[in-house]
């Protein structure tokens, strides 16, 4: 498949790669906030779903991973440190 990438150009291969590495980005930040939301609402009936949106979410990194490995896409750890790093910080905000 890299091979296949490498034909159709730098640019496509680019984007794609950034495209990958941004939802990888994304599905940190959407996986970290379905734990604590599971961790805030322990006890309660909406508990279920919450842990279920949290496997799902933890399943699409596992499989990007996988692409973007299968691909010879590098994850950028800084996309992802950061994506992580700025939903720590949204908790300090006031609800």
């Amino acid at each position: 498949m890299a091979k296949v990438m490498a034909r159709r150009g730098v640019a496509g291969g680019e984007l794609l790669g950034i495209y990958l590495n941004d939802h990888l980005a994304g599905a940190t930040v959407g996986l970290e906030l379905m734990r604590r939301a599971a961790a805030a609402h322990r006890g309660r009936a909406v508990l279920p779903e919450l842990a279920s949106l949290a496997e799902e979410l933890r399943a699409d990194r596992a499989a990007l991973k996988d692409m973007m490995a299968a691909l010879g896409i590098k994850a950028r750890r800084y996309k992802v440190g950061a994506a992580w790093a700025a939903e720590k910080v949204g908790r300090l905000k006031f609800n």
